[in-house]
């Protein structure tokens, strides 16, 4: 039946399962903001962190993170940029304008190696809430009468007269879930009852008898829709998982009564990476104690082989919740003033109380900027949400280490989401195929009547600085192609890359170039199921009340507002009319060599002066700058057409950097007689900690007397997540 000599069996089993998986090149994206509640007109800051979806470490893949801020209510997209992601991370912020209504809204990130056309699910992106004017009650979806309840086979089946473990879930039409109690009937006779014992999640043990007939009835729910009894086989083999500690998980196997003994394989697996495959012998009932110390934190898939090779029984475990960043965060006070200086320490280590070098996030803001019902964070992205199918209930919980029963907690979900929600699964990773990228790191450009054979120019430019230096040369192939990478982006940050196709004697070549990204996203986001984390214990959203000048701070009788124009208008369109001063001539007075390519010692071209074309042809060079007359610039000339008749194309170059603003309030501060009224008192998305595991910040609070909270999160270059949180006080500067 198989080539494989018996010995080789545990191999081809992982051998099979990782051909599979290494397809799966990928990345997840996390974002971070600066706060969870803006009001319009402000900065919302943000961290991107790009993980590798195997490992969860830093990826360098991807150069560009494409982002969109989408109003939620009508799945529009309000603002597009991209941004640079340099060793895995992306600084970024973008600015709430006025137009903006109030509401909810997404911020979603999209890289060459996170977003593809074949995905059916989509998590990265952070839910945003903006204020302006009056709150705006949002609609309940929360409540519904009627009530779904599933169970859930552990290892995916029952045996007749095997004792095996039955789970179940509850939950309303909205997806909310519903704590139930109720009973099991077994031939119309009460067996047992049973109650949820988290999120509408439980489950009981029992042993099925295949000719008896078994239902469930809930207590006071008369409406519940309940989902037929799972089939029970006459025969066969059911594993049951009896917990795990740092070094060995435990499993039970047990077969029905009269059977041959029997070859079986176990493979444990997580992330496509096989770490187990243990072999053994059942006749009745078989105990394994599997190690799982060398499996990285998170889902583990087990999965029961016969002697065939045929899986009859599969589960999701949870390993090594331990293996983590531990991070603490120590304040010198637990109360301020107004003003105050702040100082905090930061320590990070592994499980082992190892120090830890890691990337961390730090955001410090006012209470009343919470989404309380926001209980998304990195540990329960990259290790819960992204893995598993389907929308989760408070993931958070199962990380805090105040709830005790997290970990049976966490098993429940495991049980109740299915095996087969596993992202890894093999029969998701054969589904889901290979990756084909909707966004590159790249933009692709075209000659549409080029020479053939014949390599051409394409001038890249920006009018940042001296002219003369903004210019770098772009090579097509014999074909006529060419790309702009994301270096070309770096270069223009803050500004446009402009591109000119080449006039060779005199002839103009125009070329095609591929910028239609944002539309790709679009036409295939509406495709894509959004999944994020929810709860049922939602609270009621308080518009922070607006600041308050006090008594020591002076009130302007009049205010003159000077608008800024838009950073890619007017500034742009007079540069732009001066462009073919980007002609050149080399040092043998040939306009626009090919052979001697804007070098050093190449001049620009002057009116009325002869020059020789490529070909040898002199002529007298014919071209002012666009635009310029005896009276300067004429400002009316329109950009396009500008554009358009020198054969020039342009691309948004990566959105601009900015510091996050922090006055110092030291001794030698001048009191402008401003307010200082900053809800975000810090935000930090780059702190790299020594190799002491260390790192201190320190910063100043404003003048709003408030409770403050802060929130840290990050990883470690081998892929380690962390979080803590932390609270103080601001009171009112005593005078």
């Amino acid at each position: 039946m198989f080539s494989q000599a018996e010995e080789n069996i545990p191999q081809f089993l992982s051998k099979n399962l990782q051909e599979l998986a290494g397809s799966q090149i990928s990345d997840v994206v996390y974002l971070q903001t600066d706060k969870d509640l803006y009001f319009t007109q402000e900065n919302l800051w943000f961290k991107s962190t790009v993980l590798d979806s195997k490992t969860n470490a830093p990826s360098n893949r991807s150069h560009i993170l494409f982002v969109q801020l989408i109003e939620e209510k009508t799945d529009t997209p309000v603002w597009e940029e991209k941004y640079e992601i340099e060793n895995g991370f992306v600084d970024g912020h973008l600015f709430l304008s006025d137009s903006l209504a109030s509401g909810t809204y997404r911020l979603a990130g999209y890289s060459s190696h996170s977003y593809f056309k074949g995905q059916k699910e989509f998590y990265a992106f952070k839910k945003i809430k903006i204020l302006k004017g009056e709150p705006q009650a949002e609609e309940d979806n929360q409540t519904d009468g009627s009530i779904h309840f599933a169970v859930f086979p552990e290892g995916g089946h029952l045996v007749s007269g095997l004792e095996s473990r039955l789970a179940f879930k509850a939950v309303n039409t909205k997806g909310y879930s519903v704590e139930v109690s109720g009973t099991l009937y077994e031939n119309d006779q009460a067996l047992l009852e049973f109650e949820t014992r988290h999120a509408g999640m439980g489950s009981f043990m029992f042993a099925p008898d295949a000719n008896k007939t078994y239902r469930i009835q809930l207590n006071n729910q008369k409406e519940a829709k309940i989902e037929a009894f799972p089939k029970i086989q006459p025969q066969g083999k059911v594993l049951n998982y009896l917990g795990a500690n740092h070094k060995d998980g435990y499993f039970k196997i047990t077969q029905s009564p009269g059977q041959a003994e029997e070859k079986i394989y176990v493979r444990l697996q997580a992330k496509g990476v096989s770490s187990q495959v243990v072999v053994g012998y059942i006749k009745d009932e078989l105990k394994l104690r599997i190690p799982i110390e060398n499996l990285p934190q998170g889902i583990t898939e087990v999965t029961l082989f016969d002697k065939d090779l045929k899986p009859i029984a599969e589960r999701l475990i949870y390993a090594n919740a331990h293996k983590k960043l531990y991070i603490n965060a120590q304040l010198d006070k637990s109360e301020y003033q107004t003003r105050g200086k702040v100082r905090l320490k930061l320590s990070v280590t592994d499980e082992t109380k190892t120090p830890t070098i890691a990337h961390l996030g730090l955001r410090i803001f006012g209470h009343l900027y919470k989404n309380t019902s926001d209980t998304k964070t990195i540990e329960t992205h990259y290790l819960l949400s992204s893995q598993l199918k389907g929308r989760l209930y408070d993931p958070s919980y199962y990380f805090e280490a105040k709830n005790k029963n997290r970990n049976a907690a966490l098993d429940l979900l495991l049980q109740t989401q299915g095996w087969r929600a596993y992202k890894w699964n093999e029969a998701n990773l054969k589904e889901k195929g290979d990756n084909e990228p909707l966004v590159f790191d790249y933009y692709k450009g075209k000659m549409l009547n080029s020479i053939p054979n014949m390599h051409h120019i394409v001038k890249a430019f920006s009018f940042t600085g001296d002219s003369l230096k903004q210019f770098k040369p772009l090579m097509t192939n014999s074909l006529g192609r060419f790309v702009v990478t994301s270096s070309y982006f770096k270069w223009v940050e803050h500004d446009f890359l402009y591109l000119q196709g080449p006039f060779i004697n005199e002839k103009i070549f125009p070329f095609q170039l591929n910028t239609n990204y944002y539309n790709d996203i679009n036409n295939h986001r509406i495709k894509k199921n959004n999944h994020y984390p929810f709860t049922t214990f939602e609270k009621e959203i308080h518009e922070p009340k607006p600041f308050v000048l006090s008594s020591a701070h002076t009130r302007l009788s009049q205010v003159t507002v000077k608008v800024k124009k838009n950073r890619y208008g007017n500034k742009q369109s007079q540069k732009l009319k001066a462009l073919l001063s980007f002609d050149y001539v080399c040092h043998l007075n040939i306009f626009n060599c090919e052979n001697h390519v804007f070098l050093p010692n190449s001049t620009r071209p002057v009116k009325g002066r002869t020059y020789r074309l490529q070909s040898g042809t002199p002529f007298v060079y014919p071209y002012l700058p666009v635009g310029y007359n005896k009276d300067g610039l004429d400002f009316e000339v329109n950009l396009k057409e500008i554009m358009a008749q020198s054969n020039i194309k342009r691309i948004k170059g990566f959105y601009e950097k900015k510091e996050f603003y922090q006055p110092v309030y030291d001794k030698d501060y001048i009191d402008d007689g401003f307010p200082d009224k900053r809800s975000t008192l810090f935000w930090k998305p780059d702190i790299i900690t020594n190799e002491q595991g260390e790192a201190t910040v320190e910063f100043y609070c404003s003048d709003i007397n408030s409770l403050y909270l802060g929130e840290i999160e990050g990883v470690s270059g081998s892929g380690q997540l962390g979080r803590t949180d932390f609270e103080f006080t601001v009171t009112k500067q005593k005078n």
